[in-house]
């Protein structure tokens, strides 16, 4: 589950709070219902940005957490706001 942020700051910071957005991810989808063997974090922080962040809508595409379900899982589960 790779993390990805703006950035912002060093990047040590981004890394981290890249790490501690997907704890949070990790944590909901085990309160789903998810095994928590099924999932796997990283934190990719300044390292992967998907738009360059040259403007406020690009550094917000920046803020984003990706799932990609294992060959293992049968099922995807949807995290509500």
């Amino acid at each position: 589950m790779p993390i990805a942020t703006s950035i912002l700051g060093n990047g040590y910071n981004n890394w981290d709070l890249s790490v501690s957005r997907s704890m949070n991810v990790v944590k909901r989808l085990v309160k789903l219902g998810v095994k928590p063997e099924q999932l796997t974090v990283a934190g990719r922080g300044d390292s992967a940005p998907a738009a360059p962040n040259d403007s406020k809508a690009n550094k917000a595409k920046n803020r984003r957490t990706e799932a990609k379900p294992s060959p293992k899982t049968g099922a995807i589960y949807q995290i509500g706001n």
